[in-house]
């Protein structure tokens, strides 16, 4: 079973600063197996410090059943597959 995310290359002039797309899932019961961007995998980080500190990754939030994602935005089209 996989959820995938979609996000759209970004369209028009406006450039914003750098910054990170970061996704938060809900009723997420059990830990993934994985998490994919465009097929390669993303760095699993076990705490919210680490989650909060690097610019890509993700964590499972057991507590309150959420999959964090986070990745640099580059403007292009991604693909994020969460394999449960």
């Amino acid at each position: 079973h996989t959820l995938t995310l979609a996000v759209s290359a970004r369209e028009g002039l406006y450039t914003p600063p750098a910054r990170s797309m970061e996704f938060k899932v809900h009723c997420q019961r059990t830990r993934p197996k994985g998490v994919e961007m465009d097929g390669q995998p993303l760095a699993h980080l076990a705490s919210e410090a680490a989650f909060d500190s690097s610019p890509s990754g993700w964590r499972y939030d057991e507590e309150n059943d959420i999959v964090w994602v986070k990745f640099p935005d580059r403007s292009a089209a991604r693909t994020v597959e969460i394999e449960k």
